[in-house]
């Protein structure tokens, strides 16, 4: 374990991302505390590797692959590692200088370093672009795309996420509220799990008297059937990595209306024409809304392109991408 650590202690890379060049002493210095603290972790997970004897690994989020970089060095494994969200917005990425260094640390070890949009290649170095691809999340095609059912003529704005504060959904509550009541026939529909906020949402919903045309509710396990019942699909997320509830809404033909201060959903959007980008206000969002539930050319034509955009993702594409990756960080290190 003491030989593992002074290993580990010489092989500290001293660079943070976005810089050239070695770390401030109190960087250095703050990431030889956190190799000492974490040192029990670190040799567990090498001692595992050494019985699995694996060809490849792959590390999913920062706070596994910060471990795992450790663990592996060495034992000539080579080394995936996948970055799940946006990079330039999540405070993981962004917060303490002592976290960035241990990513550009863990990125610069590894064999490759994937990421889901190719915006987020910028927050990594220069020396790591070489290593850094692009491989997005797989939308699993809707093989027999069904008419809406409804339910006693009632229209249906979807959105799916669990309650925090970076789906932005108060967003959505505030613009349809400012045009509920021109639509008596359509609600409001949110599904995700309660992760803190949906007390204050269902407040907000209450306060701005939407009443019955805003609805709350767990996950369930059927979401095909709450997506062949929805008419417009409203994701206001603040930032996202490359989301899945999107693509499942591109594949059952729903228009999409999100905001552009996430990088990946508006890029998304404007590329497959399956949807409109707002600012992140209730007056411009509520405007784009009511433009999608009064027009129904303009969804139906949304609706024919967002499902063509899924098929850009499909999950075969996808997999050749992740298989193809794996095989070439194998042959490169045999």
């Amino acid at each position: 374990s003491d030989g593992f650590f002074r290993r580990i202690r010489r092989r500290v890379l001293p660079s943070p991302l976005g810089h050239a060049g070695p770390s401030p002493p109190d960087v250095r210095e703050k990431k030889l505390v956190w190799l000492r603290d974490n040192e029990l972790e670190i040799s567990a997970w090498r001692n595992q590797l050494k019985t699995l004897e694996p060809d490849v690994i792959v590390s999913f989020m920062v706070r596994t692959y910060m471990y795992v970089s450790r663990a592996v060095s060495g034992l000539h494994i080579p080394h995936i590692i996948a970055n799940r969200t946006d990079p330039t917005k999540s405070s993981v990425y962004y917060g303490d200088p002592m976290f960035r260094s241990l990513i550009s640390d863990a990125v610069e070890t590894s064999a490759f370093n994937l990421i889901l949009h190719e915006s987020y290649r910028a927050y990594f170095n220069e020396r790591s672009h070489g290593k850094t691809m692009v491989v997005p999340n797989p939308i699993t095609p809707v093989h027999c795309l069904k008419s809406r059912s409804g339910e006693d003529g009632t229209r249906i704005v979807l959105n799916v996420g669990r309650s925090i504060r970076g789906k932005n959904q108060q967003l959505l509550i505030k613009a349809f509220s400012m045009i509920s009541r021109e639509f008596p026939e359509w609600k409001v529909r949110i599904y995700g799990a309660d992760a803190g906020n949906r007390e204050e949402l269902i407040r907000l919903a209450n306060d701005l008297g939407l009443g019955g045309q805003g609805e709350f509710f767990d996950p369930v396990v059927n979401i095909d059937h709450v997506y062949q019942n929805a008419d417009i699909f409203a994701f206001p997320s603040l930032y996202e990595g490359f989301p899945r509830a999107l693509g499942e809404a591109a594949s059952h033909g729903l228009p999409c209306l999100v905001i552009e201060d996430c990088i990946v959903t508006s890029e998304l959007v404007r590329k497959g024409q399956f949807g409109f980008v707002s600012k992140n206000n209730s007056e411009e969002y509520a405007m784009k809304l009511k433009q999608l539930i009064t027009d129904d050319d303009i969804r139906q034509r949304q609706r024919r392109n967002a499902v063509a955009f899924s098929m850009l993702y499909h999950p075969d594409r996808i997999y050749d991408m992740w298989e193809n990756l794996i095989r070439m960080a194998y042959c490169a290190a045999t």
